[in-house]
């Protein structure tokens, strides 16, 4: 059994417009159709979302664009939805690229111990520092930085050039004048002051 991401040919490009589309969420619908791609011995079914285009720019990444819709292609043999085929492809696809992330910026792959309960403990950890960046991101990250990796929130935000000046005693952190994010850096300090601490034992 397989899901995998179809590309986008001339002769699937071509079948796109024709097709029964079926709604079944808000903005989204769903249509399938079988074809047999040059070189392959029998037709296979193809699994079709089509959505409107989004707003923000890194949600087009790896969509085919038109007429105002972005459409994902995937090619299967599971006989399930088409939603249902979606959604499956798009849990494992988070699931690795979660996976890549943690081997690329958090040296998941890297592992230093080798006994058991050393090796648990770094992989707890890994998935600790994962969890609270991802917190991070959603409590006080822009939203450009909402999608962002540890090396792109590393150049942009944590690794600011600054000094620490004292203008009639009182500390002032300063950013240096070829630091090119300033308002990435100021938008973010903003969104972390308005972030609340949770009340423990509901006690303010």
């Amino acid at each position: 059994r397989y899901v995998i991401g179809a590309r986008v040919t001339a002769p699937v490009k071509h079948r796109l417009s024709g097709l029964r589309y079926q709604r079944v969420g808000r903005d989204l619908w769903t249509a399938e159709f079988r074809y047999c791609p040059q070189g392959w011995q029998r037709p296979a079914r193809f699994v079709v979302i089509r959505r409107p285009v989004p707003e923000e720019p890194s949600a087009q990444l790896h969509l085919f664009k038109m007429e105002g819709y972005t459409y994902q292609v995937l090619v299967t043999n599971l006989r399930w939805a088409p939603l249902t085929v979606w959604r499956f492809y798009n849990d494992r696809s988070r699931a690795e690229l979660i996976i890549r992330e943690l081997k690329a910026a958090y040296a998941l792959n890297k592992i230093p111990m080798q006994d058991f309960g050393g090796t648990e403990a770094f992989f707890q950890l890994v998935l600790l520092a994962y969890d609270l960046l991802s917190w991070f991101k959603r409590l006080c990250a822009p939203p450009s930085l909402q999608r962002a990796t540890l090396q792109r929130l590393r150049r942009q935000l944590f690794l600011a050039p600054a000094h620490l000046a004292r203008p009639q005693g009182r500390p002032t952190l300063r950013l240096a004048h070829a630091y090119p994010f300033p308002d990435l850096f100021r938008d973010t300090l903003r969104r972390i002051q308005r972030v609340k601490p949770a009340l423990l034992n509901g006690q303010k």
